[in-house]
């Protein structure tokens, strides 16, 4: 792992635990870790990631953490993060990403905690939606999908407009959030074009400081639904 700076890994018994140093931002460190990930989670899905380097965290890095523990949960294992500096605390906090994530002190709390049962709930589809997201990068659609749905809104993502619109036709979703690349798009004869309230984000969404970006975007889609 040497020659993944900002990245350092070992291991401690069949856990991974891997330390992240500087800025959590989409990048070509973001594309290592997620490869990492990806072969670990064949042969060792239970991951630590350290976050106590970490300087700076945007939007996509929030989806991007949301990322790496769904994979590894597909594979049978998780994600415990651990040793977070405040700043990256209050981040998780205001956005209401914090109960999205199983925090621990220190690396060797995180690890210990694989044993502890596992508290997970089911997850049941919802056939309808409040809120309909659309945009290219699936970090983002993460990090959308976790703060409406912590904010006790029921989210539905798709990462172009073909997956748009098949969901606005099944789940009818009252507020469209889409990134303004996309946004002209939605003029087309398609299903979305019965969802009446529309939300931009701007295209470089994810590079944005998560914590404005989660209260703009609640504070517009609250504003949406009110004027349907």
């Amino acid at each position: 792992m040497s020659g993944l700076a900002p990245l350092e890994m070992h291991r401690l018994d069949n856990v991974t635990v891997i330390r992240w140093t500087g800025a959590l931002v989409e990048g070509e460190t973001a594309s290592r870790l997620r490869l990492l990930v990806r072969e670990l989670a064949t042969e060792a899905p239970f991951v630590v990631l350290d976050l106590g380097g970490v300087e700076r965290i945007d939007s996509f890095g929030l989806g991007f953490l949301v990322r790496l523990r769904v994979t590894l949960q597909n594979a049978g294992g998780d994600l415990k993060l651990c040793a977070v500096p405040a700043s990256v605390a209050r981040v998780l906090e205001v956005t209401r990403l914090a109960p999205t994530f199983d925090i621990r002190s220190d690396e060797a709390a995180a690890s210990a905690a694989f044993a502890e049962p596992a508290a997970r709930t089911p997850v049941s589809p919802d056939p309808h939606c409040d809120v309909l997201c659309c945009d290219g990068s699936p970090e983002v659609l993460l990090y959308l999908r976790e703060v409406l749905r912590n904010a006790g809104f029921r989210p539905a993502v798709a990462t172009n407009i073909a997956d748009a619109d098949r969901l606005a036709r099944e789940r009818h979703p009252r507020v469209l959030v889409i990134n303004g690349r996309l946004r002209s798009i939605t003029s087309d004869p398609h299903g979305m074009r019965d969802v009446k309230s529309v939300v931009e984000i701007a295209p470089d969404f994810g590079r944005s400081d998560p914590a404005e970006a989660a209260r703009r975007l609640l504070e517009h889609v609250v504003s949406a639904l009110a004027t349907r």
